[in-house]
């Protein structure tokens, strides 16, 4: 202080002119509740003032940054609070969390916690919620339990809550369109349908049952439909129509039903049952359109051979045509030769040749009974017998 003046105990008299200068300022900082913060600066300093948070008593809470001013005199400031934060309590499903959160912040817990063997809590209510008052966040947590379904296809797991009913809703029967149809669903081993979520569950599902749609056609029959598997069709090695026809040879005797079938049986042959009758006898199964070979044959004398193939083309009766031959020599009683006899085969008559000799020949289908018509005495043995007479009666003559 500089001047005209004088101190007087602890005060200052003023005579004149006087220049006043002060070391320290008071700096008076204004809060939002109204109250003041007074501080006491330097002249000619920078004052940096850390404001203290306001707390009110309905969970809010005010923060501002660090104010700076330049102490040149007295100074009143008023604080701008630019940070609001509300108190929170956030409960998780182990812990509960309470402290101040910012305005505009947001919260946010597991919406599902997975322990990883099977079991898991899952948030029935808000996880999430944004800072705009004071809140508390507390979801309820539901227990589940994973559940896996393993049938023969579209095999799926979900979580159900613990407690709960699941219910296996598998066709029964199923057909999922590919030839197959599954019968008499079992879950476990059994026919229950419901099961109780308790823990985790690993339910397997299988049918009973397996059929499969078959389709097979032959000249015997036609099946065609569902059959179970390891059903065996059989078709006959040899199919008897009992009209003396029937079929042999299928491509396939037997097949085992493993899977969707659809199968066409043909048969190699078709036979006809015959009878070979007349000359040569004969019966039995023979190839349609073949034809039977037939042996030369030799009956009572009669030496047959055939004169014609015989083709089959239907079942019955055959008698095929033979050339019968019968060779004989005639002779009388007394052994001459007699050429004036008759041979006769079936409808067909040779005469002998002058030694006797004869061969008598016919088509025929049945067996022919040869015969022979001839004198008792042939012409040679007439004519020695009336030389002789002749003879004797000349040798009487002379006597």
């Amino acid at each position: 202080m500089s001047g005209r003046y004088r101190q007087v105990g602890g005060w200052v008299e003023v005579l004149g002119p006087v220049s006043i200068h002060c070391a320290k300022y008071p700096v008076s900082f204004v809060l939002p509740n109204g109250t003041a913060v007074e501080v006491e600066a330097e002249h000619n300093t920078t004052l940096v003032w850390i404001p203290p948070p306001v707390v009110y008593g309905n969970g809010t809470r005010l923060e501002a940054d660090p104010v700076s001013v330049f102490v040149d005199g007295p100074r009143t400031v008023a604080v701008n609070y630019s940070r609001v934060y509300y108190w929170v309590e956030v409960a998780g499903f182990n812990e509960t969390k309470r402290f101040w959160a910012l305005r505009g912040s947001e919260l946010r817990l597991p919406e599902a916690v997975d322990f990883g063997n099977g079991t898991r809590l899952v948030a029935a209510g808000g996880t999430s919620a944004v800072v705009e008052r004071p809140l508390v966040l507390k979801p309820k947590y539901v227990r589940q339990h994973l559940v896996r379904l393993l049938a023969p296809v579209n095999s799926t797991e979900a979580w159900a809550e613990e407690g709960a009913a699941f219910r296996v809703e598998l066709a029964d029967p199923w057909e999922p369109g590919n030839g197959t149809l599954f019968k008499t669903l079992l879950v476990n081993g059994t026919a229950a349908r419901e099961w109780r979520v308790e823990k985790p569950l690993t339910l397997v599902a299988e049918y009973g049952e397996v059929y499969y749609w078959v389709e097979a056609e032959s000249p015997v029959n036609t099946t065609r439909g569902w059959l179970p598997r390891g059903a065996v069709l059989r078709f006959p090695a040899a199919f008897d129509f009992g009209n003396g026809t029937r079929l042999v040879g299928p491509t396939v005797e037997e097949v085992a039903v493993e899977k969707p079938l659809v199968l066409e049986v043909r048969y190699a042959k078709r036979q006809y049952y015959v009878k070979m009758e007349g000359v040569a006898r004969w019966e039995g199964w023979a190839d349609a359109g073949s034809a039977i070979g037939l042996n030369s044959t030799a009956v009572g004398g009669v030496y047959y051979t055939p004169a014609e193939a015989v083709v089959v083309n239907a079942p019955g009766v055959y008698k095929p045509l033979f050339y019968a031959v019968y060779k004989t020599a005639v002779k009388d009683a007394l052994g001459i030769s007699n050429p004036l006899a008759a041979v006769k085969l079936c409808n067909a008559t040779a005469k002998p040749q002058l030694d006797g000799s004869a061969v008598a020949t016919a088509y025929t289908r049945e067996l022919c009974q040869p015969a022979v018509e001839a004198a008792p005495v042939s012409p040679y043995t007439a004519a020695l017998i009336l030389a002789a007479v002749l003879l004797l009666f000349v040798v009487v003559r002379k006597r």
